[in-house]
């Protein structure tokens, strides 16, 4: 079972002699995100990193409008760093499951994924540009919904999770290296505080707070630990102190966005 993500005994499926492997396209179980994939989600990770036979990189299936190539699943293995394209996939997906949450009976708190593209739109080259979204938050008010998840790239190198909370006005910033991302949550605000406005929100004086999270052990995996932050805190559950090794992670989220589902 050796490969390039280098899974432990116990992180993928172990079908007893004679017995049937999971027909499942991600885990054994999904509502528990420590539970071992599927012999599926094994081969079906493994045959997406494997290079084209005519060099042509090939789109694997869309989430959503978001197309992933065979070129953005090798993000996912040890000591790669995330694309857009990875990090945007994800959202749209969680975006999905809360628009299926929305339409059960029971009533749900109401939660808006933005792409990475908010912020590259919000601020270019370091200029701040507040009719640059217009275009996105004319379908909805945006700041009606509970929170609003923010996915933001650094210089291309490092990912941070920003999320909008209107009731309590603030924006809270999670990043898994533990560095202070002020400056980029009071660009968020001021977005935050003019839409507020601009609807007739009740006025706020907006705040920036950095959350605890848990804390990545290299340079690589902040990708992944924000998809995992953005999921869980759209659970309700704590960014801190939840279980799985990085390759475990990295190849969950790979199966999830190839078979479009979490």
């Amino acid at each position: 079972m050796g490969d390039a993500w280098r899974l432990e005994e116990g992180e993928f499926e172990n079908v007893p002699a004679g017995g049937e492997p999971s027909e499942a396209p991600v885990a054994v179980n999904r509502a528990d995100p420590l539970s071992p994939l599927t012999l599926r989600a094994i081969k079906v990770t493994a045959d997406a990193v494997a290079a084209p036979a005519d060099g042509v990189a090939t789109v694997l299936v869309k989430v959503g409008p978001i197309p992933i190539q065979m070129e953005d699943i090798p993000c996912a293995l040890l000591s790669q760093f995330c694309d857009g394209d990875f990090v945007n996939a994800y959202a749209e997906l969680l975006r999905v499951r809360q628009m299926k949450i929305k339409s059960s009976i029971r009533r749900k708190p109401h939660y808006i994924f933005s792409t990475s593209f908010f912020y590259d739109q919000l601020v270019k080259k370091g200029t701040y540009d507040y009719a640059a979204l217009r275009r996105w938050t004319t379908k909805e008010v945006v700041l009606m919904a509970h929170k609003t998840f923010i996915p933001v790239i650094i210089t291309d190198a490092h990912w941070f999770l920003a999320v909008v909370v209107l009731a309590a006005g603030v924006v809270e910033f999670y990043d898994s290296m533990g560095h202070a991302q002020e400056k980029m949550g009071k660009r968020i605000a001021r977005w935050a505080k003019k839409q507020a406005a601009k609807h007739g929100l009740p006025k706020k004086k907006w705040r920036v707070d950095a959350m605890p999270c848990r804390v990545q052990e290299n340079c690589d995996d902040c990708g992944v630990f924000m998809c995992r932050h953005m999921e869980l805190i759209s659970k309700g559950e704590s960014a801190v102190g939840w279980g799985g090794s990085s390759s475990y992670l990295r190849r969950r989220i790979a199966a999830e966005l190839l078979s479009g589902s979490l």
